[in-house]
C-alpha cells in the first residue's frame, strides 16, 4: 500500500495545533416507651466491635438474634467499647423497643437486666398489627387513592413496593396525617381540616382499621396579578416565567416560587441586586381567586467585570480568567454564569470550585473563585461482554492537564473476541483561548466481522463551536486506510477490498432536552453532510439525520426516534466500500434485526 497523505496531513495538524497552543498559552403503640434515649457520642461503626457485646435476647420469636443485634448495633458498640452501664443498657432497650414498634408490634415492650457484665433484654412482642383498611371520610375533590399514598408513605419507604400488607405504626400514621395537611395546603385548600384519626383493631389486634375524617373546604386559585415599582420589563415578559405556577392551585409556597422566579428573570437582564416583594391577599379572594401583587425593585444595571482565582497550582494562573474572558462587558446573567461553571466542573480538573459574586462601583460584577485541583492523571481498566463482540477487556491513561494547559489527552486500548483497537485522543475545548473546540484522534483497529476481516488506521480532526445554547456546529476532516481480507462475500456486495479515503464534512446538533442523559421532555436533532474521495476512483457523498422526541405522559413518558440516511455514489453502489454503507440491526440500531444486516 502507498503511504496515506491524509494521515500525514492530520499528524502535522495535530503537532502544529499543540505547538501553536503552547506558544500562545503559558505553561504552569398503646403506650409510649418509658425509656429516654441518651445523647452520649456514638462511636464510628467501622471501629466498634459491636458483635463482641455480651448481650442476651429473651422472648424474641419473630426475629433472629442477628437482626436484633443489627437493630441496636450502635448501642452495642458503645457497650463493647466503653463498658456496660445503666444508661447504655437503657438505650439498648429503648431502641430495640422502637425497632419492634416500627414493624407493627404495637404492644411490644423491652426491659433490661444487668448481671456480671452481661446485658439481658427481656422482650414481650405481643401481636403484630397490619394495616387492613384505610378509609377517608369527607373528601370530595381529592381521590382517596392519592390520600392513601400520602398517609402510608413513611411506612412504604421502609418496605418493598411489592409488599401488599404493611405494618401499623402509630408514629408513621401521625406523620402521614401531617403530610395530608401539607398536601391540602399546597393544593389550595386553605381552610382544610383533618380531624384526629380513629383506629380500630381486630379482637386479636393483628389488623388495624384506620378512619381519617376530612373537611376540605373551598379550593383557592390565583386571581388578578399586579406589578408595581420600577417597570424595567414589560408586563408580558414578567408574566412568562410565572405562567406555570399561575395555572396551579394557590398556596404561599407557589407565591414564594413566583417571587424567586421574577428575581431570577430580572438578574438575567443585568439587574444583579434585584429584589421582588410579593403580597397575597386570601381574605380579598373573589370566587376562590386570590389576588397577588409583586413590587419590583430592580436596583442598578450591572455588567460582568473580570475573574480572580485562588488555589491554582498546576494549572496556569490565568486559566479561569481566560475561560470567562468572553463575558467581560456583557450584561450580568446568572444563567450564562451557571453554564460556564458547569462546564468547568465537567472538565474533571477541579475537585472543589466555588465563587463569590462581588459588586463593584460603576455597575460591575467580579467573580472571585476559590479552587482545589483534582488529580490530573488517571489509569482506568474495564471488563465487559457484548452479544456480538464477545468478551471485552480494555485500559486507558488520561492526562486532563496535558502540558500544563488544562487540555485532556487520552490513550486507550481494547481487546475483544472479535478484534483489537487503540487510539490517541487530544481535546482542546478552548482552541487558542476561544470558544472553538478542537478534537484530534489517531486510531488503529482490527475486527473480525461476519464474512470478512477489516483492518483500519486513520486520523480525524473536528473543529466545533457552540453557536447558541442549544445549537452546535462542526467541520471535520477524516483520513483512513482500510484493508479487507478473508472475505466470503461476492464482489458486487463487497466493494473495494483495499482503499484509502479522505472525507470532509459538516455536522450540526440541536438539543432542547434539559438533561440529555435522563431526558423527559424535548427533542434532539443531529445531522451530517460529507463528501469522501479516495484512490481507484472511489468517491461518494453521504447525508444523515437522527431525530428523537420525548413527551411526558403522567408518571412516565413517550420516546420516539427515527434515523434516515442517503449515500450518493458517483460510480454506482458497487464502488462504495462495504463499511461505508448503512446497516440495520444489532445492539446500537434496530434490535429486531440481525447484527450488521
Amino acid at each position: 500500500m502507498k503511504p496515506l497523505p491524509t494521515l500525514l496531513i492530520c499528524g502535522l495538524v495535530i503537532g502544529a495545533a499543540v505547538a501553536a497552543e503552547a506558544q500562545v498559552s503559558p505553561a504552569a403503640g398503646d403506650r409510649a416507651p418509658s425509656m429516654t434515649p441518651r445523647t452520649e457520642p456514638v462511636p464510628k461503626l467501622e471501629h466498634a466491635p459491636a458483635a463482641s457485646a455480651n448481650v442476651r435476647f429473651a422472648g424474641a420469636r419473630s426475629f433472629e438474634e442477628s437482626e436484633l443485634r443489627e437493630a441496636i448495633e450502635r448501642q452495642l458498640a458503645q457497650i463493647a467499647e466503653r463498658g456496660l452501664k445503666e444508661t447504655r443498657a437503657n438505650d439498648a432497650a429503648f431502641f430495640l423497643e422502637v425497632f419492634y414498634r416500627r414493624r407493627g408490634f404495637t404492644r411490644a415492650t423491652v426491659e433490661y437486666a444487668m448481671s456480671g457484665g452481661t446485658l439481658r433484654l427481656n422482650i414481650r412482642e405481643g401481636p403484630r398489627a397490619e394495616i387492613a383498611r384505610v378509609e377517608f371520610a369527607g373528601n370530595r375533590v381529592v381521590e382517596s387513592e392519592t390520600l392513601h399514598d400520602y398517609l402510608i408513605g413513611t411506612t412504604r419507604e421502609r418496605f418493598s413496593r411489592f409488599r401488599s400488607e404493611l405494618p401499623y405504626v402509630e408514629a408513621d400514621i401521625e406523620t402521614g396525617v401531617a403530610r395530608l395537611r401539607s398536601f391540602y395546603t399546597a393544593q389550595g385548600f386553605l381552610h382544610a381540616r383533618i380531624a384526629p384519626h380513629v383506629v380500630r383493631f381486630s379482637p386479636d389486634r393483628t389488623a388495624a382499621f384506620i378512619t381519617i375524617p376530612i373537611h376540605e373546604g373551598r379550593q383557592y386559585f390565583f386571581g388578578a396579578i399586579s406589578f408595581s415599582g420600577e417597570a424595567v420589563l414589560p408586563r408580558e415578559e414578567l408574566l412568562e416565567p410565572i405562567a406555570e405556577q399561575l395555572a396551579k392551585p394557590f398556596s404561599e409556597l407557589q407565591v414564594e416560587t413566583m417571587r424567586g422566579d421574577l428575581e431570577y428573570l430580572l438578574k438575567k437582564h443585568g439587574y444583579f441586586q434585584a429584589e421582588v416583594v410579593a403580597q397575597a391577599r386570601p381574605a380579598a379572594a373573589v370566587n376562590g381567586r386570590v389576588p397577588v401583587s409583586f413590587t419590583i425593585q430592580p436596583g442598578g444595571f450591572y455588567r460582568f467585570d473580570g475573574v480572580t482565582a485562588q488555589g491554582l497550582e498546576r494549572l496556569p494562573g490565568d486559566f479561569l480568567e481566560k475561560r470567562f474572558a468572553h463575558l467581560r462587558g456583557d450584561p450580568y446573567n446568572p444563567e450564562r454564569l451557571d453554564e460556564l461553571y458547569r462546564e468547568m466542573m465537567r472538565t474533571g480538573l477541579f475537585s472543589y470550585l466555588t465563587f463569590e459574586q462581588k459588586p463593584l462601583p460603576g455597575g460591575w460584577v467580579r467573580l472571585d473563585f476559590t479552587a482545589e485541583e483534582a488529580r490530573a492523571k488517571e489509569l482506568g481498566a474495564w471488563l465487559g461482554y457484548g452479544t456480538y463482540r464477545g468478551g471485552i477487556v480494555g485500559g486507558s491513561y488520561v492526562d486532563r492537564n496535558f502540558l500544563g494547559r488544562g487540555r485532556p489527552l487520552t490513550l486507550s486500548a481494547e481487546l475483544a473476541q472479535r478484534g483489537v483497537a487503540g487510539e490517541i485522543l487530544y481535546e482542546n475545548p478552548w482552541l487558542f483561548d476561544t470558544r472553538n473546540r478542537l478534537r484530534l484522534r489517531i486510531y488503529a483497529e482490527t475486527e473480525e466481522l461476519d464474512e470478512y476481516t477489516r483492518r483500519e488506521a486513520g486520523a480525524r480532526v473536528d473543529l466545533s463551536r457552540q453557536l447558541t445554547r442549544r445549537l452546535e456546529a462542526a467541520v471535520f476532516l477524516h483520513g483512513k486506510r482500510v484493508g479487507i481480507s478473508d472475505t466470503g462475500i461476492e464482489d458486487r456486495l463487497l466493494g473495494p477490498d483495499q482503499y484509502q479515503l479522505a472525507t470532509i464534512g459538516l455536522t450540526q446538533s440541536f438539543e432542547s432536552r434539559k438533561n440529555p442523559a435522563l431526558p423527559v421532555r424535548g427533542f434532539s436533532a443531529h445531522s451530517a453532510l460529507s463528501y469522501s474521495t479516495g484512490e481507484s476512483g472511489v468517491s461518494f457523498g453521504r447525508a444523515t439525520l437522527r431525530f428523537s422526541y420525548y413527551l411526558p405522559i403522567g408518571p412516565t413518558f413517550l420516546a420516539v426516534g427515527a434515523r434516515v440516511g442517503s449515500i450518493f455514489g458517483s460510480d454506482g453502489f458497487e464502488r462504495v466500500p462495504i463499511d461505508e454503507r448503512f446497516f440495520t440491526g444489532g445492539s446500537t440500531s434496530v434490535r429486531s434485526f440481525t447484527e450488521r444486516e
